[in-house]
């Protein structure tokens, strides 16, 4: 059946569902983000913890930071890596004899100026 002019054809009425598609989805987002700044407490999630009983975690003497202890532990290591490092010629040629069961190679004493 052919189109009369009073019935639009489907290529007509195209534009006419997107732009009344794109009026729906903006509606809907709207109303969405309208429902949540409605709802939302002031403060954020952090007081809607709170205020069910979880809390905010203090950073006091009493109670540090769970990091505190590792970088504690990792800053202990270092220090005692360092002290264990040799600094002398004789010191690193023994090091080098020790862990590898052979004298250095010849250029030790330059590599060992340099580093």
């Amino acid at each position: 059946m052919r189109p009369t002019p009073s019935t639009p054809s489907q290529r007509a009425l195209q534009p006419l569902a997107l732009a009344l598609a794109s009026l729906l989805l903006s509606l809907l987002i709207y109303t969405i983000n309208w429902w949540r700044a409605a709802t939302s407490v002031p403060g954020g999630w952090a007081k809607d913890h709170a205020a069910a009983g979880g809390g905010v975690p203090s950073n006091s003497a009493s109670n540090p930071h769970p990091i505190a202890h590792l970088t504690a532990a990792a800053e202990a290591r270092f220090a005692a890596l360092v002290a264990a490092h040799p600094t002398t010629l004789a010191d690193a040629a023994a090091d080098y004899r020790r862990a590898r069961g052979r004298h250095p190679p010849p250029g030790f004493a330059a590599w060992f100026a340099f580093a």
